[in-house]
């Protein structure tokens, strides 16, 4: 199902904190709002539960998706006489150790549901996309649906990695990276590159984790902040629309919900969106902070693009004072721009793409992203 054909219906649910009953509970509401469990996921499905788990946290850093989220969609798909399976591939790190330090190993272990490893790679045509070939994870091709648990995070590049952008786990390991070096210092490519791929595995529900969600930061390295909320809908632009006003992001300087107004896909604005429960002007958050990003560079003429792109664009910048010299940065950077040089690790900047991968996945948070001396708008 494409996502014009998809309902822009959108439940917003409070949920004050991670007591595991309650989670369900309100889980099971916000869905049942939409219809139930059962409209989504039909007896004997085999399920793919797709979280957030970027990289090796506990719960109460709001890296990774909270286990109580990640049960109640156990729960869910079980109530329904489906068969739960949960998968991702990390930023950082093997799926297993993300289980095992977020906390959800012990539920997996508990409900009998298999953690798939999404080692193996396979090749995926896409004729309808911009993109029309990825390498996705085998176990993906297994399963009859999907249900995708995002968390709402800041993000270098992106600006927000919420509901489209938490599918892009489905690309394996390495893999990620190629793509970072593929589309360039164009984030408007990128996320066209994440719609293709998201609605090319077209999750068949999404419930965001937003009861923490974490700013400054982010994706990897921000301050965890209440929220309090939950979001589901079938459609991903729609809850990322929903989302991003809730917490004072004009939609149209989110990446992938630009591009994909431009793709004519619908959902992208918030008048578009039929919400139910709580209304977005009861959940407004105030003071949310960002990373020092956004959809600058791209609408400003080619030759002062040209110029400004390395010296006034936010930048990757490493505090030595706390960098470990793990060298996690070196060996995620698609472009090759950084390197140990006189015991330290270093950034080459003229050749840096900005995706900010290394910022994202700095097991420290010793890399910050900063602005440069002035910022262009065009």
């Amino acid at each position: 199902m494409k996502s014009s054909e998809k309902s822009k219906e959108v439940s917003i649910i409070k949920c004050d904190d991670y007591d595991t009953e309650d989670v369900y509970l309100k889980v099971k509401e916000s869905v049942d709002l939409l219809g139930g469990i059962k409209k989504f996921v039909s007896r004997g499905d085999r399920v793919l539960i797709k979280p957030n788990m970027l990289s090796a946290k506990p719960p109460e850093s709001a890296v990774q998706t909270h286990p109580a989220v990640i049960e109640a969609a156990i729960r869910l798909v079980i109530d329904a006489g489906a068969i739960p399976l949960v998968g991702d591939s990390p930023g950082i790190g093997s799926s297993k150790s993300c289980a095992e330090k977020g906390g959800f190993s012990p539920i997996l272990e508990k409900y009998g549901t298999e953690l798939l490893k999404f080692n193996d790679a396979v090749t995926v045509k896409n004729p309808d996309g911009t993109f029309k070939v990825f390498e996705i994870a085998r176990d993906i091709l297994e399963v009859d649906k999907i249900i995708n648990l995002p968390k709402p995070k800041t993000h270098g590049q992106m600006v927000m990695t919420m509901a489209v952008k938490n599918t892009f786990g489905a690309v394996v390991g390495a893999k990620k990276t190629q793509w970072h070096l593929k589309v360039g210092n164009s984030p408007a490519k990128f996320a066209r590159m994440l719609l293709d791929l998201h609605y090319m595995l077209n999750p068949t529900l999404s419930i965001m984790d937003a009861i923490t969600a974490m700013e400054g930061n982010g994706p990897g390295s921000g301050d965890p902040v209440d929220l309090g909320l939950i979001f589901a809908g079938a459609d991903a632009t729609a809850i990322d629309a929903a989302a991003s006003s809730v917490v004072g992001l004009d939609t149209s300087l989110l990446y992938t919900l630009s591009e994909a107004k431009r793709m004519g896909i619908g959902g992208t604005d918030i008048s578009e969106i039929d919400v139910q429960g709580e209304r977005i002007d009861d959940v407004l958050v105030s003071g949310f902070k960002f990373t020092p990003t956004g959809p600058i560079m791209g609408r400003t003429p080619a030759i002062i693009t040209r110029i400004a792109r390395r010296a006034l664009t936010p930048r990757p910048v490493i505090n030595h004072d706390i960098c470990t010299m793990c060298r996690q940065c070196e060996k995620i950077c698609s472009a090759k721009v950084i390197k140990k040089s006189k015991g330290r690790m270093t950034i080459d900047y003229h050749n840096c793409i900005r995706c900010f991968c290394c910022q994202e996945i700095c097991p420290e948070g010793a890399i910050t992203i900063r602005r440069g001396p002035r910022v262009i708008f065009g």
